[in-house]
This record gives C-alpha cells, sequence and structure tokens, in this order.
C-alpha cells in the first residue's frame, strides 16, 4: 500500500514537473510576442542618453503612452540613422519612430496614420556670423549626417541659394559637435530643440515625421493607431501637452508662469496666516483659558 501511495505522489509530481515547465515555457513565448523592439536615432530632444546612460527624450515617453494603451513592453535600441533601415530589415527592431515619408522610404516600408512629431533641426557655428548672413557660410566646414533626410534637404538649400561649403561627415549628431569642438568643422546641423551650446544662426521647420515598419507589421501599426486615436478620444490634450512639454517654449514659459503664480499665491497666504490669523487664534486661547 506504502508502496503504491509512492509511486502516485512520484506521478503526481512527474506530472506537476512537466506542466510547470510547459507553463513556463509559454509565459516566456508569450512575453516575447509581448515586446515591441522600437528603434530610435540621437537626436535631442526627441531620443537621447540621459545622465544615467538610459534612452530618454520624447519618442520614450510617446510610445511608452502608447505600449501602455496597447499593454505590450517596450525595447528600445538607439541606432546610427545609417543602421535604422538595416536593423528594420533584418528584423531587429520592429519599427522606427521619427522616419520622414520620402519616396525611396515609401517604397520599401509603411507607415502609420497619425503623425508623431515635427522634427525641427537648425544650423549652429562656432564662427562670429550674423544670423541672416547666409553669404558669410561660403567656404565654412561643414559637419552633416549624410544618411539624414535633413542634411541631404540642407545641401539642396545650400545649393538653391548658390553656397559652397565644405563638406564634413560623422555618424552621429554627437560626433559633430566634438568636431566643432575641436575646431575641426565651423558649422554643424542639430536639432534646434537640443543642448548645442553653439551659437544658432539659422532655424528650419522640419518635417512630419511618422513610424515606420516593413510591410509584414501592418496590424502592428494599425494597433499603434487606434492606440494613439483612443488617447486623442479619452483625453484630446494628454499627447499635444506631452508634444508641448518638449518643443513649444511659449507653452513652457506659460507653464512656468503659472507655477510661479502658484508658488507666490500659497506664500502670500502662509505669511498673511502667519501676521494676521496667529495672533488672534493665540488671544482666543488665552481667553478660553
Amino acid at each position: 500500500m506504502v508502496c503504491l501511495n509512492k509511486r502516485i505522489c512520484i506521478f503526481i509530481l512527474l506530472i506537476i514537473l512537466i506542466l510547470n515547465t510547459v507553463f513556463s515555457q509559454n509565459v516566456y513565448a508569450e512575453d516575447e510576442k509581448n515586446i515591441i523592439r522600437v528603434g530610435v536615432f540621437y537626436l535631442e530632444l526627441y531620443a537621447y542618453l540621459n545622465s544615467d546612460g538610459e534612452i530618454d527624450g520624447y519618442y520614450r515617453e510617446l510610445f511608452d503612452l502608447i505600449a501602455e494603451k496597447m499593454n505590450v513592453k517596450v525595447k528600445y535600441i538607439l541606432s546610427d540613422i545609417k543602421d535604422l533601415g538595416t536593423n528594420l530589415d533584418n528584423g531587429e527592431v520592429d519599427i522606427i519612430l521619427g522616419a520622414a515619408i520620402t519616396e525611396e522610404n515609401v517604397e520599401n516600408y509603411i507607415f502609420n496614420k497619425h503623425s508623431i512629431a515635427l522634427e525641427g533641426f537648425a544650423l549652429y557655428t562656432n564662427a562670429n556670423i550674423e544670423s541672416v548672413n547666409f553669404e558669410n557660410l561660403n567656404g565654412l566646414r561643414f559637419g552633416y549626417i549624410e544618411e539624414s533626410q535633413k542634411s541631404q534637404w540642407i545641401f539642396k538649400f545650400f545649393k538653391s541659394i548658390s553656397i559652397d561649403v565644405v563638406p564634413v561627415v560623422a555618424s552621429r549628431y554627437p560626433e559633430l559637435e566634438k568636431l566643432m569642438e575641436d575646431n575641426e568643422i565651423d558649422l554643424m546641423i542639430d536639432s534646434a530643440y537640443g543642448f548645442n551650446k553653439y551659437k544658432k544662426i539659422y532655424e528650419f521647420v522640419g518635417d512630419q515625421v511618422y513610424i515606420a515598419a516593413t510591410k509584414e507589421n501592418q496590424k502592428l501599426l494599425d494597433q499603434i493607431d487606434k492606440a494613439i486615436a483612443d488617447y486623442y478620444k479619452e483625453d484630446g490634450y494628454l499627447i499635444p501637452n506631452l508634444y508641448n512639454s518638449y518643443f513649444d517654449e511659449e507653452h513652457n514659459k506659460i507653464d512656468k508662469s503659472i507655477s510661479i503664480l502658484t508658488v507666490s499665491i500659497i506664500l502670500i497666504f502662509i505669511i498673511f496666516f502667519i501676521i494676521y490669523i496667529t495672533p488672534k487664534l493665540k488671544k482666543v486661547l488665552i481667553r478660553k483659558k
């Protein structure tokens, strides 16, 4: 009888172990399916590395919101611009944030319906140049990102106004700043909203950018668009306010003014309470005694 019970116990334990193994594998597989690998490139304040070495910026905050609505996890992958398309083609990322709709991109990729940002960019210099005098740019060493649509547009712009510069290529925007610091270039392209310490001489409006994926990921883009649309239905100001917190200087000034005003009112109330109300309360308490 004891022997039979032992066999039954062993059999039950084996069943439990098998079920536990299968269940664990299924959970892991489900977790893998629920992770969206998001490709971004360095462009302040859209995507950059913070002081802890983590990917930060508007794109991360925006897609964190989208992922929360979709109930999925996200893995952010920071790449050079030249590697983004290759990463997408090879399946190393599922989507790219900040993709411009160009003839070449339309041939190879699909895009979501809702624009996610307007990527403003600007020209910066370490030379003594007036902001509006483009003729002074002639002969300057111009640092740019070869694969960037913005850089390509700048060259077309220079050509249209008969400006000749000496091109100096880099892989990412921080490299351009280093070249500027080492006095190897005189002029560079960068985000209009970043932490660039050099003189901004001209700012461009920029392009509407979207989320790109391979043609096999249409369903994923549809889910992303639905999540964005749901946010606008529930709270039409959530995403615009997030965008403005990064890129709308006037909006930020108003927010700061409101914060200062609120703090000032609270301080005035506290001072009023201490000077006028507290003595009266003390007199009332003394009389009661």
